[in-house]
């Protein structure tokens, strides 16, 4: 008898971003591999964003997808489309994930790993055998992505974790990026477009396991947002999962649709996080890397971004406590 296909959870989280998530969803409909339901996770601190996704799905949103990719988001899916609707709050009550896509809000925008986690709490109570697929909203995906990503894990099994090849979504055939190396000790991301060993995938599209689910636990909110997918595949490790990059696995990327790259939000984020995984992970590092913010400090100002200065001092003082409001 030919094998059961595994089922995949994809967890998308929505963060005032409901054209691109609805793009997204119209990639996901034509993907070979169908044995998976969606969860969409919304942050948006209005209502606006879920109640278009809402009403796209009912087919009363009359919204022109202009997408970059039309191979592969049309033909567009046949309206409407069964969704089940949860506050956070209800999660725990819920009759397990009985349609094709749940939508769920949460109380308050706490950061892109609580959103995937509200998801995730779902999951630990399912039986059988899956696979969980965290993919970026802000994506298009190859109708092959998701079947490759599942290969992936059954070519080797001891695979906790595995990620797609990014490539731009307004120049296809330029690969942004395949995974990231680390380097713990002066705090410095590398970035690979090719299939050199890597310390993490991609975050924008990466597939966990039961197992890594199961024994490695939610992601780790305290971050907020940078560096969650970092802390999850080095928790894993040490749990003996290993990291693979399934080049054939092709997901289009935006990049930076939330908050932009280059706003003093995501600068925030991105130095408060580094600090606080490596107080977490190697907290002997910190002697290299608070030096390694003077080069940063000497960027902003040479960018007139003055008021990043008294930020980034404000977080080297107090990173636990910091909160960009502050």
């Amino acid at each position: 008898m030919p094998q059961k296909e595994a089922k995949v959870y994809i967890i998308i989280v929505n963060y005032n971003g409901w054209q691109d998530t609805i793009e997204c969803l119209e990639s996901i409909f034509n993907q070979a591999y169908q044995h998976y339901q969606i969860v969409v996770v919304d942050n948006s601190p209005t209502e606006y964003s879920i109640e278009q996704i809402k009403s796209w799905l009912i087919g009363e949103n009359k919204y022109k997808l202009e997408c970059n990719l039309p191979n592969l988001v049309y033909p567009l899916s046949p309206k409407p489309i069964p969704f089940q609707f949860l506050e956070e709050n209800e999660i725990f009550d819920a009759n397990l994930l009985y349609e094709q896509i749940i939508l769920i809000r949460t109380k308050a925008n706490n950061g892109f790993a609580h959103a995937n986690n509200v998801a995730l709490k779902l999951l630990l109570s399912v039986k059988s055998n899956f696979y969980v697929w965290l993919l970026n909203n802000d994506t298009v995906v190859h109708p092959l992505a998701l079947r490759e990503l599942v290969a992936a894990f059954d070519s080797q099994k001891k695979t906790g974790i595995t990620g797609s090849q990014l490539r731009e979504y307004k120049d296809p055939q330029k690969v942004q990026l395949l995974a990231s190396r680390y380097n713990e000790w002066l705090g410095k991301l590398k970035l690979y477009k090719d299939t050199r060993e890597s310390h993490y995938p991609a975050g924008a599209s990466m597939m966990i396991s039961d197992t890594f689910l199961k024994k490695v636990g939610l992601m780790e909110e305290r971050y907020f947002l940078y560096f969650e997918e970092l802390d999850w595949v080095k928790r894993g490790k040490k749990k003996g999962l290993c990291v693979s990059i399934r080049k054939a696995s092709k997901v289009y990327h935006k990049g930076s649709a939330t908050i932009g790259s280059n706003s003093k939000l995501a600068d925030f984020y991105w130095v408060r996080s580094r600090i606080l995984f490596t107080l977490k992970f190697k907290p002997l590092a910190l002697l290299l890397l608070y030096p390694a913010f003077i080069l940063f400090a000497i960027n902003r100002i040479r960018r007139k971004q003055f008021d990043r200065i008294p930020m980034l001092f404000k977080i080297l003082l107090h990173p636990k406590k910091m909160h960009p409001r502050e």
